[in-house]
């Protein structure tokens, strides 16, 4: 038993270390694939990694390599919920494909989707603050002529305000991460690592 703990100990602290040294940037959208047809982004309460404002129904937000492989979306591919930034009296209400690393903010195939509301927004209609969570509410959105490109259960990348990568004020920030659901926990993957560590020990 005492050679068992001896194990056991430096397995746990490794892992934490692991954990612990993790600096990602904070997880600000949850999204679950399991059915195309609805496909749910969820907000989560972390705050925004960055201070931006833009105008929501212009500029919107980017969910940069969403798609594994080019999807085509037209710009009015509708927004079902209510996702919206933090304190903005608009919601997000639509979406296109584009190309973020093109940066030039054309609509067109690409892995990249651009969210944004509609009707008459203005400047400062998507505020995202670092002392603030950057969303609240859910959003639902139909993918099912595209299952194939859909990312699988685990996937993260990241969420930026705007459209343009660079060179235009507010764009390209970064807000946070999404995260594909489900993903197995840390706990669990702690315990995997034990129970091989502790079936070698007793070989």
């Amino acid at each position: 038993m005492k050679a068992l703990r001896k194990l056991t100990y430096p397995v746990l602290a490794a892992a934490g270390f692991v954990l612990a040294g993790q600096t990602e940037a904070a997880l600000v959208l949850v999204i679950d694939v399991s059915n195309p047809a609805a496909v749910t982004i969820t907000s989560t309460s972390a705050n925004s990694q960055t201070n931006s404002s833009l105008n929501i129904g212009s500029d919107g937000i980017t969910i940069q390599n969403f798609f594994t492989s080019a999807a085509n979306y037209a710009s009015s591919t509708a927004v079902v919920g209510n996702l919206a930034p933090t304190g903005s009296g608009f919601t997000y209400a639509q979406l296109g494909t584009f190309n973020f690393e093109a940066n030039n903010g054309n609509f067109t195939a690409g892995n990249d989707l651009s969210i944004y509301a509609t009707g008459a927004t203005t400047a400062g209609s998507q505020v995202f603050s670092t002392s603030t969570r950057a969303f609240n509410g859910v959003a639902i959105v139909d993918f099912s002529s595209t299952p194939g490109a859909l990312p699988t259960a685990g996937t993260t990348g990241n969420v930026y305000s705007g459209y343009f990568q660079s060179g235009t004020t507010g764009h390209g920030l970064l807000i946070g991460t999404f995260q594909v659901v489900p993903e197995p926990s840390p706990l669990l993957i702690c315990a995997l690592g034990l129970t091989v560590a502790c079936g070698k020990r007793r070989r």
